[in-house]
């Protein structure tokens, strides 16, 4: 979005709080959580995959790889582990940030 601050100025790039999409939705008791992710992480994963593997990490705890554990404590690492996913395994070269909205409804290690 771009911003003037006075009339001499000229416009400038900047980050507002404005929302370019405003949404309304309707959880249901089987809703778990919700993933906010720019457009370089649904270039690489389906909606649908995205939310199996943030899901996996958050009811396991753990996961292998190449043969070793490796931990999962909480919603943190699973979304930071998506992101790694989509940029590292999956070679996206655009920018990629992801925020998992937790409901408390999964079932897991930190989950109450």
């Amino acid at each position: 979005k771009k911003i003037g601050r006075r009339h001499d100025d000229a416009a400038l790039d900047a980050v507002t709080a404005d929302p370019d999409l405003r949404v309304r939705l309707r959880l249901s008791e089987r809703d778990e959580f919700l993933i906010l992710a720019c457009d370089g992480l649904w270039a690489r994963a389906s909606p649908a995959s995205a939310a199996a593997f943030v899901r996996n990490r958050l009811v396991a705890g753990h996961s292998f790889l190449a043969g070793a554990r490796v931990e999962w404590p909480g919603v943190e690492a699973a979304v930071r582990a998506l992101v790694d996913d989509a940029v590292h395994a999956k070679g996206c070269t655009d920018n990629v940030s992801a925020v998992v909205l937790r409901f408390g409804r999964t079932v897991g290690p930190d989950a109450s």
